[in-house]
């Protein structure tokens, strides 16, 4: 039903002054007409941009309050990559204890880049279709660590993540372009914080982005 008075995206715009300008391509969007749901205006879209909540946008929060011991965040990718900001790059290589972190065995080939969207921590990351485990030399005490799964280019299925002996995440699904983010609150008491990723026996990708870690 049309309503009195009603007007459409693009009425009364010349079609003819378009179609001169740039065959084709009435609006100069860089869509051909014949692929454009709006042809007469440079928008490719009548929907509004989505928003995803905070804990499955891949962004990292701020540290709760000053009052935190912020130990920092790492961002799991590939060696060829550059340091970016607020992060320490992890590359999947073996721990090292003058490095003060790393993995129980050499994971670096398991890394994507997609180059999908804004943001190397969410952009990249290290996978396991089985089980490896990740460590970081700490003071005894309690510590807030937040994990990031997911992956900017494609479904994920199955994801697991434990720290410290603490279930963080169980048989989780994320979309492309979804991650989820998890907080879990934990005592250390051997001078490491071990992460563990996928389950021993598993059929799926575990695909962390990155994790930070606050003292509490």
């Amino acid at each position: 039903m049309t309503l009195p008075n009603q007007r459409f995206p693009g009425e009364g715009l010349s079609d003819e002054r378009f179609r001169q300008m740039h065959p084709g391509d009435t609006d100069a969007d860089g869509v051909l007409d014949v692929d454009d749901a709006l042809p007469l205006i440079p928008a490719n879209s009548s929907w509004s941009a989505i928003s995803l909540p905070a804990d499955e946008d891949g962004n990292p929060d701020p540290p709760p309050d000053e009052t935190t011991d912020d130990l920092g965040m790492f961002n799991f990718t590939g060696t060829g990559s550059k340091p970016i900001d607020d992060f320490m790059n992890d590359n999947g290589l073996v721990f090292d204890a003058k490095r003060g972190f790393g993995w129980k065995r050499d994971i670096s080939d398991n890394n994507r880049r997609r180059g999908q969207i804004d943001g190397e921590h969410r952009d990249t990351f290290l996978f396991t279709r089985s089980h490896d485990v990740w460590e970081l030399i700490v003071s005894n005490g309690r510590y807030e660590v937040t994990v990031c799964v997911g992956d900017s280019g494609h479904e994920q299925t199955g994801q697991n993540v434990t720290v410290e002996g603490h279930e963080t995440l169980r048989n989780v699904d994320t979309f492309a372009g979804e991650w989820l983010e998890k907080t879990a609150t934990v005592d250390v008491s051997d001078g490491r914080l071990t992460v563990e990723i996928g389950l021993p026996g598993s059929s799926t990708n575990t695909c962390l982005n990155w994790l930070h870690v606050v003292r509490k």
